[in-house]
Order: C-alpha cells, then sequence, then structure tokens
C-alpha cells in the first residue's frame, strides 16, 4: 500500500466526528488505554501526518511558487524580513491560544520592537464591549495596544473574508519583491496562539501572491480610538508586602446590590489552600455587598499525574462542603480535565444593579487567580472592565 493511503487513513481516524479538543472515546481512547487518557492528543499528531503527507502530494498554494517548509520555525519568519519596513500577518482572530510560555506573543512583540511597522488582519473583529471578548482576547490586546499607540501596529478587520479566502491567503508576508511569504494549510488558530500553523509553506512575493490577497482591499482599518475603549478601565499591580487586596480592587463594591458573580479560575478548588483563598474572598464579598442574589463558581480537576488529582465529582463535593456557611451558598460547577484542558480563564464577572434600577457589568481578570490574589506574599495583577447596560 502506498504511504500517502496509510497517512490518509491514518488522519481520517484522527479527524474526530465530535471535534473533541484533545482525545475522546470517538477517536483514541478505549479500555486499553485509559491510564494514560490525560496524555492523549490528537491535534498535535494529525497536523504532524498532515505535513508528511503533504510532502508527497503537491502542495496547495503551488498556484503561488510555494513548497513545503520542513523545519518552519518563527525565527527564520523573522530574520526573513531583515530590513522590510513593514511586514503584514492575516489571523483568523485575536487571542493567545494555547502558548502558556508566551513564545508567539513575543515573536510579534520582538518583530515591532526591531521597528518593523505591522499590520494585523483579522477575519473576525473583537466585539466593541471589553466585558464580553474572550479573555485571551483581552491578554493579547493588553500586550499589543502599546504598539497601536505607537503606531508600529494597526489592525485591520476583513470580515468579508470567507474560509475559501483564508484557505488560500498567505498569513504571513511583506510586499517587497524577493520578499519572502508564507502559507498555513491549517485553519481556525489564532493570532497569537500559532501565527504560521504547520504544515506551512513559502515562496517569494509575485504576482500570482498579490492577486491573492485582493479581498484585502475591502479592509477597514480599526480606529486606535475603538481599540483604546477596549483596554481596562483600572488597573493594579499588586506587589507581594502589600496589604488590605481585597479592598483595594473590590472595595468599590461596597454596600451594592449585586446580581451575579461568576467565577471562572481552573484552579480555584484544586487544593485545600485553594479551597480558603477562594473561601475568603467569598467571605469578604457578602460581608462587603448589601445583597448577592447569585454566585457561581466554576473550576476543573487537576490532571491525574498530578498527586493531588480527584475525580471531578469528588472535588465537587469537598468544594461544596468547605464553602458552605460563607453567608452565601456557592452553586459549584467542577469540570473533567478532558473536557477542559483548554480552559485557562481565571476572572470574575460581577453584575451590580444601581438605585436607578440600571445593570453593569464589571470583569476582573486576575493574572495569578484567587488564590494570588487572597494570598498575600505574591505578586499579582488584576485588570478591571466595565460595561453598562
Amino acid at each position: 500500500m502506498p504511504i500517502s493511503r496509510v497517512l490518509e487513513a491514518a488522519i481520517s481516524h484522527l479527524d474526530c466526528i465530535r471535534d473533541c479538543s484533545n482525545a475522546c472515546t470517538s477517536c483514541l481512547c478505549d479500555y486499553s488505554n485509559q491510564r494514560i487518557w490525560d496524555q492523549l492528543d490528537r491535534v498535535p499528531v494529525k497536523a504532524w501526518l498532515e505535513d508528511m503527507l503533504a510532502s508527497r502530494l503537491p502542495g496547495p498554494f503551488e498556484s503561488a511558487g510555494a513548497k513545503p517548509w520542513a523545519h518552519p520555525s518563527l525565527k527564520s519568519v523573522a530574520e526573513s524580513f531583515a530590513g522590510a519596513d513593514e511586514v503584514s500577518i492575516l489571523a483568523p482572530r485575536l487571542g493567545l491560544g494555547d502558548d502558556p510560555e508566551e513564545v508567539n506573543r513575543k515573536w510579534l512583540t520582538g518583530l515591532l520592537e526591531s521597528g518593523v511597522n505591522v499590520r494585523l488582519y483579522l477575519q473576525t473583529r473583537p466585539d466593541e464591549a471589553g466585558c464580553t471578548r474572550s479573555t485571551d482576547a483581552r491578554t493579547a490586546l493588553r500586550h499589543l495596544y502599546p504598539y497601536v499607540e505607537s503606531g508600529h501596529l494597526s489592525v485591520w478587520e476583513c470580515t468579508t473574508l470567507t474560509e475559501d479566502h483564508l484557505a488560500k491567503m498567505p498569513r504571513i508576508w511583506a510586499s517587497d519583491s524577493g520578499s519572502a511569504v508564507f502559507f498555513s494549510a491549517t485553519e481556525g488558530t489564532s493570532m497569537l496562539g500559532k501565527p504560521l500553523p504547520e504544515p506551512a509553506y513559502r515562496s517569494e512575493w509575485s504576482p500570482a501572491v498579490k492577486d491573492l490577497l485582493d479581498p484585502l482591499s475591502s479592509a477597514q482599518q480599526v480606529p486606535k480610538e475603538l481599540l483604546e475603549a477596549w483596554m481596562p478601565l483600572k488597573f493594579w499591580s499588586l506587589k507581594a508586602s502589600e496589604d488590605n487586596r481585597f479592598e483595594k480592587v473590590f472595595g468599590h463594591l461596597a454596600n451594592t446590590y449585586i446580581q451575579s458573580v461568576e467565577i471562572r479560575d481552573p484552579y480555584c478548588v484544586a487544593s485545600s489552600q485553594n479551597l480558603g483563598s477562594i473561601g475568603a474572598f467569598i467571605e469578604l464579598l457578602a460581608e462587603s455587598a448589601a445583597t448577592i442574589e447569585k454566585l457561581s463558581v466554576i473550576s476543573r480537576e487537576l490532571p491525574e499525574r498530578d498527586d493531588r488529582w480527584e475525580p471531578f465529582h469528588k472535588v465537587q463535593e469537598r468544594a461544596a462542603e468547605e464553602l458552605a456557611g460563607l453567608g452565601i451558598e456557592p452553586e459549584i460547577t467542577v469540570r473533567p480535565f478532558r473536557k477542559a484542558r483548554q480552559f485557562h480563564d481565571r476572572t470574575i464577572d460581577i453584575v451590580i444593579i444601581d438605585d436607578s434600577g440600571c445593570s453593569k457589568r464589571y470583569r476582573y481578570d486576575l493574572t495569578g487567580g484567587v488564590d494570588f490574589l487572597m494570598s498575600k506574599g505574591r505578586d499579582t495583577k488584576v485588570y478591571r472592565y466595565e460595561q453598562a447596560g
């Protein structure tokens, strides 16, 4: 059997009918491998096999002269643009994606720090309400906005682009004769999750590449003032030695009518220490506010390889017991790790009703989660966004 048929069969097996984030019983998980379920991840393997297959078949960007790039790296991409005045990047959406070390974000800011101007084209425009964008989109924008202010970065919305357009267009390029142009055969990744997901292809600037970029002629630049409106309205950089952290951040909620509180933190009920921190937070909030109508906590279990691991339902039961009697009974949801691997939010959403009957939403992004906020001895940062109505 030809190797290409073998690769196609393997890729088909990894193309999960449930479109799971890592692995499930519809693709990889079965009784024989249940001890390593938390280690299985079909996504990078599928991409690797697709890359192997692509190197044996005509490339999807052959009309633009692009050839498969066996060992792509962002360092090589940056080096190829040495001397360029402007570099353009196309992505489906803004966001950090699954990049805990922020390698991709540092690559982009490094490119901007080198003096290159960057045009960022986004198919999906971040909405205009800072409270309702995703956590990683807000975080990405906080990192990038200083370069918008300096004029080195411009953001363009391309809401008329279709998936078919994206599948054919370059991801990263400089519009100079002889400059490198980079393509990707993987769709749907966020800007800073993976600027150039594999399998990757490269060519040089040519009339054929220019024709592929025609759909961007209708792109509209997002005004700097609008991006500024998406930034947090309040920011605290709390040092390890600081006292009264809760009062500094949440003191403005004293004696308010709180309609709802939602705490999203993957580790907030993972251990006795974390439970102690979130219990202290809930108790202080209940004492400070006039009323709290509803409070919910969303977390997840630890991976099975962690010595502190317990099944999610046991974690939920223990959390409910330890958080009882704090002035309000929280609704607690603990997600199974396998279904919530990408759950990295550390946010607190609070909706209040003012004296006129109008609602206002406050969203707090916590860089270290509730545990860092409530535990003296740890530096942490808090960003507050607001949305009326």
